[in-house]
């Protein structure tokens, strides 16, 4: 249970009170400091507030707070005596899902914030599907602003059974619900006493009880071959990171794409030999093999990648200009750089319907679509569901060097 950093993300529709349910955490557990308070009381009382605006403890840019919206993923740090959290507070507009998706991409938890006034929206179903894309461990859907309705547990039920419904459409998993008011701090830090019906913990207690994030598979080595640092006598030095396992001293691995054998004959981490080198690290690999080069991808275990000219992608367009079936563009992977040969839209999905549209010629701004990509080449990789880093990718356009879409290789 505890020890490990938690990344949580937030997501909601407008006005639905995330920088306000984000402000009341880092408040109410003591997490900002004396000076920041100062400024935003000083700020409250200039936009006319009575009361301290917890909003204005995430409206980083000058423009969210003059707009009283959030427009980019603002992180936020704070702790309890049992855990260590990181908050990606991510934009509600439909116009910045790419930023949403952006500040989810690596969660291991992600709160979906409903205002009980309005219901389900369309954009609750949108950052319910990419929890569900971005195979997110564990959604907390915090029902907001139940003070509202003096806590209608009717009302509160039949979101809850709404939802259920939907999570269950869109293979969302490990679902919890909590009726709170972000606002008046209810259910928040701690238990409220104004709904007796509620039987569950508050949020941060369910937060603080959210597992570690699983280690990877330390069976399956996946290790990318970053440079060539030099030769001396008939051993090669090279740059490396770990994606996945552990690179061992004196092992045997296999070189895709080449599917080539070597035997590894020394370890460096910094200035030192190591006997092992483990995930989410980097160093130096010593062996007898003068063709690895940038990109390369070492592996080991019994699960071998898939290389492919061809794949099904699921991708979430980001770019404000649209796509057409003329536009060049470039996918970017962990394994190097490809040029798209052939890009076709099987459908794009309908999130106010939850079906899907077929005989779309083009992809507009935050349209989540399934396609059919040829490359240039093979590429080396793996199933979003089974690596994360080897199952996705970004599409740049090669004139602007803008990127234009997120995908998952399903």
């Amino acid at each position: 249970m505890g020890g490990g950093i938690i990344t949580i993300a937030t997501a909601g529709s407008v006005d639905n009170g995330k920088s306000t349910l984000i402000g009341r955490l880092l408040f109410d557990t003591k997490s900002i400091f004396d000076d920041q308070l100062s400024a935003i009381r000083q700020t409250s009382v200039n936009k006319g507030k009575s009361e301290l605006d917890l909003a204005l403890f995430t409206d980083g840019l000058r423009e969210e707070v003059d707009l009283g919206i959030t427009i980019d993923v603002a992180y936020r740090y704070f702790s309890t005596p049992n855990r260590k959290f990181i908050l990606a507070d991510t934009p509600g507009h439909l116009e910045f899902t790419r930023n949403m998706i952006t500040g989810a991409s690596n969660a291991d938890a992600i709160i979906i914030l409903i205002d009980v006034t309005q219901g389900i929206t369309e954009q609750s179903k949108r950052h319910a599907f990419i929890a569900g894309l971005l195979r997110i461990p564990k959604v907390i859907v915090c029902i907001n602003k139940m003070d509202l309705i003096n806590w209608d547990h009717k009302r509160y039920q039949l979101i809850v059974d709404e939802f259920r419904s939907l999570s269950i459409r869109l293979h969302v998993e490990n679902v919890v619900f909590i009726p709170i008011s972000a606002l008046d701090g209810d259910n928040v830090v701690n238990r409220s006493e104004k709904l007796k019906w509620y039987e569950g913990q508050s949020l941060l207690n369910i937060l603080e009880s959210i597992p570690n994030p699983e280690v990877k598979n330390e069976s399956n080595l996946r290790c990318i071959v970053q440079c060539q640092l030099g030769k001396h006598d008939s051993n090669f030095y090279y740059g490396v990171s770990i994606l996945q396992g552990r690179l061992t001293a004196n092992s045997t691995i296999v070189v895709y794409p080449s599917k080539k054998s070597f035997q590894i004959s020394q370890l460096m981490s910094g200035y030192n030999e190591v006997e092992s080198i483990e995930s989410s690290c980097v160093g130096k690999l010593i062996l007898d093999a003068p063709e690895l080069k940038r990109g390369d991808l070492l592996i080991s275990g019994i699960n071998d990648p898939r290389q492919c000219l061809e794949m099904n992608s699921i991708i979430c367009w980001l770019d404000i200009q649209n796509y057409h079936p003329k536009n060049k563009l470039v996918l970017l992977h962990v394994t190097g750089e490809y040029t798209i040969e052939s890009l076709r839209i099987e459908y794009i999905i309908d999130l106010e319907s939850l079906n899907n549209i077929a005989d779309i010629q083009e992809l507009k701004m935050n349209d989540i679509a399934k396609v059919q990509l040829i490359l240039d080449r093979k590429m080396t990789f793996e199933n979003y569901e089974t690596n994360k880093e080897m199952g996705s990718f970004i599409l740049v356009d090669p004139n602007s060097n803008r990127t234009v879409a997120a995908g998952m290789i399903r």
